[in-house]
């Protein structure tokens, strides 16, 4: 493990130092837009070789989009993300991303394997099940809307910045998903008209 990689796992071990580890997700690569041309080319005529690119690709992008959602989650107004539900939701993404910064980054056909046996390990344990941070950010927001517009002066301004929040955490929510299921999907036998999770129809 690199010096700076074992810096990172110390500085996050603890959410309870929320402007380092704040500062700390946010230093992490940003996520990168993927279009849909090449999510269908890279579950075509897949190799060995591509295989390993491919699991690269994915590690890269969800350490990433892990990152970015626990950056979101601690940047949220403080009333929310105190919420028991908001907390243990936080607490959940900055354990994983923790799991997936310890993971090694494949580096040979062997290490896919291993990585795809992670991967499929994780799902099955209810990584990212659906409706999970839909659930505990509503009960949040449910809790703190009565009396909103008394503690926050303009609430346009105050719903603005959590929006923009709100926007960063369920748009990760869902390409973690969603790439995790489209990596695995490629794998398994081809379902006519699909690549992958990519219906060709729809591309």
């Amino acid at each position: 493990m690199s010096s700076s990689r074992a810096s990172v796992l110390a500085s996050l071990a603890n959410l309870r130092h929320r402007s380092l580890a704040k500062r700390l997700a946010e230093g992490l690569r940003a996520p990168v837009a993927v279009s849909i041309a090449a999510l269908t080319e890279s579950a075509q005529n897949l190799t060995p070789s591509k295989n390993l690119r491919n699991a690269q690709l994915l590690y890269d992008e969800l350490i990433a989009r892990r990152a970015s959602m626990v950056a979101c989650m601690l940047r949220l107004p403080e009333e929310i993300r105190e919420q028991a539900d908001v907390a243990a939701l936080t607490e959940a993404q900055h354990s994983r991303l923790l799991r997936m910064l310890r993971s090694q980054r494949p580096r040979s056909h062997e290490e896919v394997e291993r990585f795809d046996a992670e991967l499929r390990a994780w799902r099955d344990d209810g990584d990212d099940q659906d409706g999970e941070s839909r659930r505990a950010i509503g009960a949040a927001l449910g809790e703190v809307a009565r009396d909103a517009d008394q503690q926050h002066g303009d609430p346009s301004e105050w719903q603005k910045r959590l929006d923009a929040q709100l926007d960063g955490v369920f748009a990760a929510h869902i390409g973690i998903a969603f790439l995790t299921n489209h990596y695995l999907a490629a794998k398994a036998p081809q379902r006519d008209g699909w690549s992958g999770s990519v219906q060709l129809a729809c591309s």
